[in-house]
């Protein structure tokens, strides 16, 4: 006789009831504290989320220049060449340092024009109703004031002995594939800065359109020396003389001839 689905399920066997394994006092204590932390953890990230949203820089003069580094050898030595494409300043604003003899280190200093408040004005010359004393300029020139403030002041006319302010980047780093020398001099005699600024055409036809004038890319390009001493080449060769075995040996045998002859007169004497 044949069960329908209902009786064939009726009939299976109960399943057992799982046992549960109660918690003592002090594993509960435990999970407890577990998840209050986790919570407390969750509010903290959740508080400096918040904070960092609120915080908004009204100024940022660090700079990441785009560099392409390759290496070579001349006369033994490694050489590591880094090119940045750098803002189109004179080399003075560029200063340059190997640190520990792993790292380069760039550093820009900010062009004047660019944190000028007449620089805004300039740039609104063709609003009549601009001046220096609308909200945009003041607000300008006030932050113009507090930049200077966290600049340092250093002389950058030498000839005509004027002193301004300097603000600058925020060094950019680039780790070096060896150990190099430190002082940057890599030219003929040792002499020279050991750096180039070239100013390589701009291509760029459309640029050139607009602008109605040419404009040029300023490539900062660096070498830097292993500090490995130079390996010494390896003597070219030479050519030397060597008698026949025949010879030498008749050499041998008349230098001993000769010694025992001055050893008899010597007893003779």
């Amino acid at each position: 006789m044949e069960l329908s689905a209902d009786e064939e399920e009726d009939s299976k066997p109960a399943a057992k009831p799982t046992a549960t394994k109660k918690k003592t006092p002090k594993q509960k204590a435990r999970s407890k504290k577990a998840q209050d932390l986790k919570e407390e953890a969750s509010d903290l990230l959740a508080d400096q989320l918040a904070t960092m949203s609120l915080q908004t820089k009204t100024h940022d003069m660090s700079i990441t220049c785009p560099c392409i580094m390759h290496q070579c050898t001349d006369c033994g030595r490694k050489i590591v060449s880094v090119d940045f494409l750098a803002p189109n300043q004179h080399r003075r604003f560029f200063r340059l340092k190997v640190v520990d003899k792993k790292v380069l280190e760039l550093v820009i200093i900010i062009p004047k024009t660019f944190c000028d408040p007449s620089r805004i004005l300039a740039a609104n010359q063709a609003n009549k109703k601009f001046h220096k004393n609308t909200s945009k300029a003041t607000a300008f020139a006030n932050k113009c004031k507090e930049i200077e403030k966290a600049g340092t002041v250093a002389r950058l006319d030498h000839d005509a002995g004027e002193e301004e302010i300097e603000v600058s980047t925020g060094g950019q780093r680039v780790q070096l594939p060896f150990t190099a020398e430190e002082d940057l001099c890599r030219g003929k005699k040792g002499k020279g800065d050991g750096y180039t600024v070239f100013a390589a055409e701009n291509d760029d036809d459309v640029l050139f359109a607009e602008l109605e004038e040419p404009t040029d890319l300023f490539i900062l390009s660096v070498d830097l020396v292993s500090d490995e001493k130079e390996k010494k080449k390896p003597a070219p060769g030479a050519m030397a003389k060597l008698k026949s075995p025949a010879k030498l040996c008749d050499d041998v045998s008349s230098s001993e001839d000769d010694k025992d002859d001055m050893d008899e007169g010597e007893g003779e004497s």
